[in-house]
C-alpha cells in the first residue's frame, strides 16, 4: 500500500488584507494552513508527497517580500522532506517563476528526498521504506519555448499544436514508467470538464492548451495529481484516479462557499485507489448583497448588527441603489461596524447597479438654440418686452450659424477596422485588422513601434497631429521613402468609412474620406484640404482632444481631462457634448456687438468732445456774479490796509531808540558775570583743600595705630618664611604613598576578578568536557562507519546498475516476446490457410487422384504441405515458450540480483549514523584542547591565591605610612596659612607709614585755604548787587525792544496786502470780460448736444441687446445651463464606475464654481473634481496615488464616452492606452483589475494597452507582438 499526500496551489504571497504585527494577514492564513498540513504529514507520514505547482502567487514581487516568500516555500518543503520524498512541480509561469524555481533547486541540491522538477520527466523515486514508485511531471505550460518550435501559427492553431503535444508527452512519459510499478503522473494543466466555478481561468481557457480525458484515460496511470483548478474535485471521466487538489486555502470571492485542503491518497498493490479530502483551517468569505430599502435602513439606523456566521470572514457588500441614495451611502460607517462585529477583512463595499435620478428630459442640448435662449432669458428674469427684442437681434444670427453648421449629426458605435500604413515611422507596409481584438497587449521592444501604428497612426489620419510638430515627420526615413500613406477604416454606426491620407516629403499632401456603398466606396471628400478635413471631424463628431480625452490615451496624457484646467474642462465637455454652434453664435454676436459698441463709442466720444469743449451755462453765470461781489470788498480792503501802513510806520520810529541803549547794558552785565562765575570757582578750590587737609587729620590715631601694626607684622613674617618650603617634598612623598596604595588595592581587583572569570571558566570546561568519554568512543567508532557507508554507497551503485539491467532484460523480453508472438500468427495464418484449401477434398465430391481443375491441383498440393507446416508450427511454439521462458528467467534472476542489492533504506541509515559521529568526532577534537586549558586555568587559579595572600600586609605598612605623612603635612600647611594671612594683613597696613609723613603739611595747607575763602565771599557780594541793578533796567528796555519787532511784520503785512489787493482788482475786471463770451458758445454747443444724445441712447440699447446674446451663448450663458444639467449623469456615471473598481471604496465628486482667469481677470465658470475615499476623505485628482489616479482617469474617461454616446450619438468601441504609468505592485494589480471591471462593463469594447510589466501581460489573453526586421517593424498577433 502507497500512502500519497497530494497537494499544490499554494499561492505563497501577499493577499488585499489587514497586517498583523508588520506582516500580511493573508499570507499567515497561507502559512497557518502550510503548517497545519505539515504537522499533519508528521502524524499520518505518508509514503510520497505530490506538490502539483503554483508553489508562489507572484512570479515577479520586490526582493524583501519574494525572500521571505521563498523562505517560506523552502522551509514547509524541507519539513514535508522530513516525512517523505516530495516532489515539486512548477506552475504556470506567472505564478512560479524561473528565478524562483531556481532557489528552490539550489536550496535543496544534493538532497535526494526533493525533486524540484521544471522539465517533463520521470523520477523514479524510492520511499524511505524501499518502496519503487514511477512520478510522471508535466510543469505548468510556457508558452514561449513551444512557441519557438512552431513559429507562425495564429493564436487558435497554436493552442490545438500545443495541445497535441501535451497529449504526446503524457504517453511518451508513461511509456517509461515500468510496468508492475506504481504510476502517477503530476500536471498543471486544464482537463475539459472539470468545474471550474472558481473562475479563476475562465477567462483564458479558450487559449489554454489542454490534456484531454481520452488521453488520460489512454495513458492509464495509477493516480494523476492535477494542479491548477482550485475546487478540489475527481474526474472520473478521465480516468480511474484523476484529481484536482485545489488551493490549500481561500484566495478571493470566486473560493466562496467551497473547501479548501489536500488529499491522501491510498494505492494498493493492484492500483486501486483510495481517496480522502483533508480540510485545512482556511478562512472563508462571504458575500453581502443589499438593495435599496437595505441601504435606506442603514442610513436611519443608529448600529447594524453584524451576524455571528461573519465573524472572522473576508466580507464584501454588493448593493443597488441609486445614485441619491449612494450619495448618502456613509460606507466606512458600514466598514468600521463590520469591523467591530468582528469581520476579518471587508474586501470591498461597491455597488453591483446604481440607478441614476436625472431627468434626461430636462436637459436643454436637443432644444432649438431660439427655445433655449428663450429660457436662458426667463432664468435672467428679463422682462418680456426685452427677451422677445433679444430674440429678434438673435434669429438672424441663430439663423447663419445653423445654415452654416447644416451637416447630419453623426451617430453609432465608432469601431476601428484596420489601420494600413506605408513608410509610417518605423514601418515599410503594414496592415493590422482589428478582427477578434477584445483584451489584448501591446508588446515589443523600446522603439519598436508600438506607439507608432496602435497610437499614432490613427491620430494622424484623422487629424495629422504628428508629435514632431513637422507635418512630415511621420514619413519613414529611408532613400526610398519619398512619401507616405495612412489608411484608416472604421465604423460609425451601420457606415462603414476609410480615411486615406498622403505626403510627401516635400509637404505636398492629399486627403480623402469614402463611405463603403452598394460594394464599393464612394468619395465623400471636398475639393479642398481643408474643407475636407471639417468633414472627417464632423464624420466623427469630435476633434482630437475629444478622442484623446475618451478612448485614445497617448503617453504622457493618461488622465488628459482630470489634468486639464478647471476652467478647460467645462470647454471639453461643450465639445463633447457638440455645443460647436453656440461658439459660432457667440462669434458672431461678439461681432456685431463690437459693431454697435463702435459706433456707441464714436457718438460717445463726439458727446465727450462738445461737452468737454462747451462751458458750463450756471457756472459760467455764478462766476460772473461772484465777480462783482469779489471787486467791491477788494476796493474796501485797498483802503483799511493803506491807513494801518501809515500808523505802523510812526511806532516803529520810537522802539528803535530803546533798543540801542538795551544792547550797551548787554555788554556791561556780561563783565560782571564773567568775574563772579571765576570767583565761584576760586571758592570750590579753597573748599576742596580745607575738606582734604581735615579728612587726613581726623584719621591721626587710626594711622598712628596702623604704623605699629606694620612693625608687628613683619616681625612674624620673618619667623615662618623658613617652613613654606617644606611643603611640596612632603606632598610628593604623600602622592608616592598614596599611589603605591592604590596599586596594590587595583592588583587585589584585578587578580580577584581574574580568579573568578578563571573559576567560571573551569565550570565551563568541566561541563563541556562532561560527555569527553562518551564522544571519545564516537570519533572512534566514524572511521568504521565511513567504511560502512562507503560500501552501501558502492552497493548501491551496484543496485542502480543491477536494476538498470533488469530494465533493460525487461523491454528485452517484452521486444522479443512481442516479436515471437507477431511471427507465431503469422504461422498459425499460414497453417490455417493451408488447412482452409485442404479441406476442400474433403467437400467438392470429385476425384483427386488426378486432379485437372486448378483448384483441386491447389487443394492437393496443401494436403501434402499440411503435416510438414502444423510439425513446423508446433516445432516454433514449443521454441517460443522456451525462449520466453529463458528471458523471464534471466529477467527474474536480475530482479532477484537488484533486490538483494537494494540497500537504500540501509544507507540512509548510515549517512544519518556517519553525520552524527562525524560532528561527534568534531566535538571531540575541540574537548581534547578544552581539557588542557583546563589544567592551564587550575594552576593560573593557584598562583593568583599565593599573590593574593601577601597584598594584605603591603597595604598595612602604605596606610600607616600615609598617616604619618599626612599629619607632618597638615601642621605645614597651617604654617603656609598664617604666613598668608601675616602678607595679607601687610599689604594692608603699610599705606599709614606714608599716611603718618603728610600730618605736618596737612595742617599748615589748611590754615591758608582759609584765609584766602574769606577774601573771595566779600568781592562775590559786590558783583551781585552790581549784576541785579543792570538787569532791572534791561528787563524794561526789553519790553519796548519786543514792540519793534511787532511793528516791523505789522507794517511789512500792510504794505503786502495793499499790493494783492491792487492785482486783485486788475484781475476780477478781465475776468468779467471772459464771462460774457462764454455764454456766447454754450448757447451753441446746447443745441449740438441734443441731437447726439437721442443718437446714443438707440446704439446703446442695440449694443446691448448683442452684449447680451454674446452672454447667452457664451461657454457661461446656455451652454453652461446644459453642461449643469449634463453634470449629475456625469458624475453619477463615474461613480458607479470607480465604486465598482474600488469595491465601494472611492467615488468621483463634480464641482461647478466660479472663478477668475489669472491673464484676464475675468470671472469663467469651472468645474473642479474630486476624488473621494471612505480612508483619505476628499483630494483633487492630482493628489492621489498612482493607483488611485488609473482607477479616478478610467472611469472618467469610460463616463466621457457614455455620455458623448448618450447626447451626441456616437459612442467609442475602443480604448487604446499608451505606455501606462509606473505603479507598484498593488498599482499594476488595481489597474489591471480596472480594465477588467470596464471590459466586462462595456462587452464590445477593444481594449489594447501598451506595456513592458510581465503581471501585466499575464493579466491579458490576447497580445500583439512588434518586433524590429530588416523591412522595418512587423506586427505578430497571436
Amino acid at each position: 500500500m502507497l500512502k500519497v499526500l497530494h497537494t499544490g496551489d499554494w499561492h505563497i504571497g501577499s493577499f488585499p488584507g489587514p497586517e498583523v504585527g508588520g506582516q500580511n494577514a493573508r499570507f499567515q492564513d497561507i502559512c497557518r494552513c502550510l503548517d497545519f498540513q505539515a504537522m499533519y504529514a508528521e502524524e499520518h507520514r505518508p509514503d510520497l508527497i505530490v506538490v502539483s505547482g503554483d508553489i508562489f502567487h507572484q512570479a515577479r514581487v520586490w526582493s524583501d517580500r519574494g525572500l521571505r516568500e521563498s523562505r517560506t516555500a523552502i522551509d514547509h518543503i524541507r519539513r514535508l522532506s522530513n516525512v517523505a520524498p516530495t516532489v515539486v512541480l512548477r506552475g504556470t509561469p506567472n505564478h512560479d517563476s524561473e528565478e524562483q524555481f531556481e532557489m528552490l533547486t539550489t536550496a535543496f541540491y544534493g538532497d535526494d528526498s526533493v525533486s524540484v522538477v521544471t522539465e517533463p520527466e520521470v523520477l523514479h523515486i524510492h520511499t524511505y521504506h524501499g518502496q519503487r514508485v514511477d512520478v510522471a511531471c508535466i510543469p505548468g505550460f510556457d508558452r514561449g519555448v513551444h512557441r519557438a518550435a512552431h513559429p507562425g501559427l495564429s493564436r487558435e492553431e497554436e493552442t490545438q499544436v500545443f495541445t497535441d503535444e501535451l497529449a504526446k508527452v503524457v504517453l511518451g512519459l508513461k511509456a517509461q514508467c515500468e510496468p508492475g510499478v506504481t504510476s502517477i503522473l503530476s500536471t498543471h494543466f486544464t482537463v475539459p470538464g472539470c468545474n471550474m466555478e472558481s473562475g479563476q481561468t475562465a477567462l483564458f481557457a479558450q487559449f489554454e492548451p489542454v490534456i484531454y480525458p481520452d488521453t488520460l484515460k489512454a495513458a492509464d496511470f495509477d493516480l494523476v495529481a492535477l494542479g491548477h483548478i482550485h475546487r478540489p474535485q475527481q474526474l472520473p471521466e478521465a480516468g480511474r484516479a484523476v484529481f484536482y487538489c485545489g488551493s490549500i486555502t481561500g484566495l478571493n470571492f470566486n473560493d466562496e462557499g467551497q473547501p479548501r485542503g489536500f488529499y491522501i491518497h491510498d494505492i494498493d498493490d493492484d492500483g486501486e485507489a483510495w481517496s480522502e479530502y483533508v480540510e485545512t483551517p482556511y478562512r472563508e468569505f462571504e458575500t453581502i448583497r443589499l438593495g435599496e430599502d437595505d441601504v435606506r435602513a442603514m442610513l436611519s439606523a443608529e448600529r447594524v448588527v453584524v451576524p455571528d456566521r461573519l465573524k472572522g470572514k473576508i466580507v464584501r457588500v454588493l448593493y443597488t441603489c441609486s445614485d441619491e441614495t449612494n450619495k448618502a451611502f456613509n460606507k466606512a460607517v458600514l466598514e468600521k461596524r463590520l469591523y467591530d462585529g468582528g469581520v476579518f477583512y471587508v474586501s470591498e463595499i461597491t455597488p453591483e447597479e446604481i440607478t441614476t435620478s436625472v431627468n434626461r428630459d430636462e436637459l436643454h442640448g436637443d432644444n432649438s438654440p431660439e427655445q433655449n435662449l428663450a429660457e436662458y432669458l426667463t432664468e435672467k428674469e428679463k422682462s418680456p418686452e426685452d427677451a422677445q427684442r433679444i430674440i429678434e437681434l438673435a434669429r438672424p444670427i441663430i439663423s447663419e450659424a445653423m445654415e452654416k453648421g447644416r451637416l447630419e449629426t453623426p451617430t453609432g458605435l465608432f469601431m476601428p477596422v484596420e489601420i494600413e500604413v506605408k513608410n509610417y515611422r518605423n514601418y515599410r507596409d503594414e496592415l493590422f485588422s482589428y478582427d477578434g481584438i477584445s483584451f489584448a497587449t501591446i508588446n515589443g521592444e523600446n522603439g519598436a513601434g508600438k506607439s507608432s501604428l496602435f497610437m499614432d497612426a490613427m491620430l494622424d489620419a484623422l487629424f495629422e497631429e504628428p508629435r514632431e510638430g513637422d507635418l512630415t515627420g511621420w514619413i519613414r526615413n529611408g532613400p526610398d521613402a519619398r512619401s507616405g500613406s495612412i489608411k484608416f477604416t472604421f465604423y460609425l454606426g451601420d457606415k462603414l468609412y476609410r480615411v486615406t491620407r498622403t505626403r510627401t516629403k516635400s509637404g505636398k499632401a492629399t486627403l480623402n474620406l469614402s463611405e463603403y456603398v452598394d460594394e464599393s466606396w464612394q468619395n465623400r471628400s471636398a475639393e479642398k484640404y481643408r474643407d475636407t478635413q471639417a468633414i472627417i471631424e464632423n464624420t466623427i463628431g469630435m476633434d482630437s482632444l475629444t478622442l484623446k480625452a475618451t478612448g485614445l490615451i497617448m503617453q504622457d496624457q493618461y488622465g488628459l481631462f482630470l489634468q486639464a484646467d478647471k476652467a478647460d474642462r467645462m470647454a471639453i465637455l461643450g465639445n463633447i457634448l457638440g455645443l460647436g454652434i453656440y461658439d459660432r453664435m457667440e462669434s458672431m454676436a461678439a461681432n456685431r456687438a463690437a459693431d454697435a459698441n463702435r459706433e456707441l463709442r464714436r457718438v460717445a466720444d463726439l458727446q465727450e468732445e462738445t461737452g468737454r469743449t462747451m462751458p458750463d451755462k450756471a457756472t459760467v453765470e455764478a462766476a460772473m456774479n461772484k465777480t462783482a461781489v469779489e471787486k467791491a470788498s477788494a476796493v474796501a480792503d485797498r483802503a483799511i490796509h493803506t491807513k494801518a501802513m501809515s500808523e505802523a510806520q510812526t511806532k516803529l520810529d520810537i522802539a528803535k531808540q530803546a533798543q540801542r541803549r538795551s544792547e550797551k547794558l548787554a555788554s556791561e552785565l556780561g563783565s560782571w558775570i564773567a568775574e563772579k562765575n571765576a570767583n565761584a570757582s576760586a571758592q570750590a578750590v579753597c573748599r576742596a583743600q580745607i575738606s582734604d587737609a581735615q579728612a587726613l587729620l581726623d584719621k591721626r590715631e587710626e594711622v598712628e595705630a596702623g604704623s605699629q601694626s606694620y612693625g608687628k607684622l613683619s616681625a612674624r613674617r620673618e619667623e615662618l618664611l623658613g617652613t613654606a618650603a617644606l611643603i611640596q617634598p612632603k606632598e610628593e612623598k604623600l602622592r608616592d604613598v598614596m599611589a603605591a596604595l592604590s596599586a596594590q588595592r587595583k592588583k587585589k581587583s584585578s587578580l580577584e576578578a581574574e580568579k573568578l572569570s578563571a573559576q567560571a571558566t573551569c565550570w565551563s570546561y568541566e561541563q563541556a568536557i562532561a560527555d569527553y568519554d562518551e564522544l571519545e568512543r564516537k570519533a572512534a567508532d566514524l572511521a568504521g562507519a565511513s567504511e560502512r557507508l562507503t560500501a552501501l554507497e558502492e552497493q548501491d551503485e551496484q543496485y542502480l546498475a543491477a536494476d538498470q539491467e533488469a530494465m533493460k532484460l525487461l523491454q528485452t523480453k517484452n521486444a522479443e516476446t512481442a516479436r515471437i508472438q507477431t511471427w507465431l500468427d503469422i504461422k498459425e495464418n499460414e497453417v490455417t490457410h493451408i488447412r482452409s484449401r485442404a479441406i476442400m477434398l474433403e467437400t467438392c465430391g470429385c476425384p483427386v487422384e488426378n486432379p485437372e481443375c486448378r483448384f483441386l491441383q491447389d487443394a492437393v498440393e496443401a494436403k501434402k504441405k499440411l503435416p510438414a507446416a502444423e510439425t513446423e508450427l508446433e516445432t516454433y511454439r514449443q521454441q517460443a515458450e522456451e525462449r520466453a521462458e529463458q528471458l523471464d528467467a534471466e529477467y527474474q534472476t536480475a530482479k532477484k540480483k537488484a533486490t538483494g542489492l537494494n540497500c537504500r533504506k540501509d544507507l540512509q541509515a548510515q549517512r544519518f549514523l556517519v553525520a552524527d559521529l562525524r560532528k561527534a568526532s568534531e566535538r571531540f577534537a575541540k574537548l581534547t584542547a578544552q581539557k588542557e586549558r583546563l589544567a592551564e586555568v587550575k594552576e593560573r587559579i593557584k598562583a593568583i591565591d599565593e599573590e593574593l595572600e601577601t597584598i594584605p600586609a603591603n597595604i598595612e605598612n602604605l596606610e600607616a605610612d600615609r598617616f604619618v605623612v599626612e599629619d607632618e603635612l597638615k601642621k605645614l600647611r597651617q604654617n603656609a596659612a598664617e604666613l598668608a594671612s601675616i602678607e595679607a594683613q601687610l599689604s594692608d597696613v603699610k599705606k599709614y607709614i606714608e599716611l603718618e609723613k603728610l600730618l605736618p603739611a596737612a595742617e599748615a595747607k589748611k590754615s591758608a585755604a582759609q584765609t584766602r575763602l574769606a577774601e573771595l565771599l566779600t568781592y562775590a557780594e559786590k558783583a551781585r548787587t552790581a549784576i541785579d541793578g543792570i538787569n532791572a533796567e534791561i528787563l524794561t528796555l526789553s519790553k519796548a525792544q519786543a514792540d519793534v519787532d511787532e511793528l516791523k511784520e505789522q507794517y511789512a503785512e500792510a504794505v503786502a496786502a495793499l499790493t494783492v489787493d491792487n492785482t486783485r482788482i486788475e484781475e476780477l475786471d478781465q475776468q468779467a470780460g471772459h464771462g460774457r463770451r462764454q455764454m456766447e458758445e454754450i448757447e451753441t454747443a446746447e443745441a449740438k448736444l441734443e441731437v447726439l444724445r437721442r443718437q446714443a441712447t438707440e446704439q446703446g440699447q442695440l449694443a446691448a441687446g448683442y452684449e447680451e446674446l454674446k452672454r447667452a451663448f457664451s461657454q457661461d450663458g446656455i451652454p453652461h445651463n446644459i453642461v449643469r444639467s449634463i453634470v449629475p449623469l456625469f458624475e453619477a456615471t463615474a461613480t458607479s464606475i470607480i465604486s465598482q473598481m474600488s469595491g465601494g471604496h472611492m467615488s468621483i465628486e463634480m464641482r461647478m464654481e466660479k472663478t477668475l482667469k489669472s491673464n484676464s481677470k475675468k470671472e469663467v465658470t469651472a468645474l473642479d473634481v474630486i476624488v473621494n475615499d471612505a480612508a483619505t476623505g476628499a483630494l483633487p485628482y492630482m493628489s492621489r496615488s498612482g493607483g488611485e489616479r488609473v482607477k479616478a482617469a478610467l472611469s472618467v474617461i469610460l463616463a466621457l464616452a457614455e455620455l458623448k454616446s448618450s447626447t451626441a450619438g456616437v459612442q467609442l468601441g475602443f480604448l487604446f492606452i499608451d505606455e501606462p504609468p509606473f505603479l507598484d505592485d498593488k498599482g499594476v494589480q488595481a489597474y489591471c483589475d480596472a480594465l477588467e471591471a470596464i471590459q466586462k462593463r462595456y462587452s464590445s469594447l477593444k481594449i489594447m494597452a501598451i506595456t513592458h510589466d510581465p503581471e501585466m501581460k499575464a493579466r491579458f489573453p490576447q497580445a500583439v507582438d512588434v518586433v524590429k526586421t530588416a523591412e522595418g517593424s512587423k506586427v505578430i498577433y497571436s
